[in-house]
């Protein structure tokens, strides 16, 4: 696998055999994307029914908006150079109580990490947390991230430092 990173502002640019991916930050305007990702990664997971994940779907579209809006949910995108979303990842930053290590009063809670399964095993999650990581690092909003992991994906969240407990993953902000 070819592979190379190039930083420009920020925006991350890299290629891998060949082809090429953008991450940007999602905006309001995705919302309703968020939502797909959100309904297509809750496929792939477990056996849903169609109706069940439309309905998520709807009522998760309408819950992460004003997340969005109001800074309270981010989220990054790779997207290809002929501009289609294949992959992305959130991070929402729920009100937490100041702790001795963390004094933010904010949790991140990292969710909707999904890949189009044509564009998978090529890196894009690992780069799309990269991104987010940085963001956490420079902006100091939080000083811990929680997700809950699918057996698939843990190994990578240990790679990046976070920690099982109890099937609830952590990682701390140093």
């Amino acid at each position: 696998m070819t592979f190379s990173t190039i930083a420009i502002a920020d925006c991350h640019i890299w290629s891998v055999n060949r082809m090429t991916y953008q991450i940007r930050q999602s905006t309001s305007a995705d919302t309703a994307l968020i939502a797909h990702h959100r309904s297509l990664m809750f496929a792939d997971q477990g056996d849903y029914l169609d109706s069940d994940l439309a309905a998520m779907e709807i009522q998760y579209a309408v819950w992460v908006a004003p997340k969005l809006a109001s800074g309270d949910y981010i989220g990054w995108f790779a997207e290809t150079d002929l501009g289609e979303i294949v992959a992305g990842v959130g991070l929402w930053l729920r009100e937490w109580p100041p702790i001795l290590d963390d004094e933010t009063g904010k949790q991140g809670y990292l969710e909707n990490v999904y890949t189009v399964p044509a564009h998978r095993r090529q890196g894009l999650s690992r780069q799309l947390m990269h991104a987010l990581l940085a963001w956490v690092h420079e902006t100091r909003v939080t000083q811990n991230i929680a997700l809950h992991a699918a057996p698939i994906a843990q190994p990578l969240y240990e790679s990046l430092g976070f920690i099982s407990e109890s099937g609830l993953m952590l990682l701390w902000i140093d």
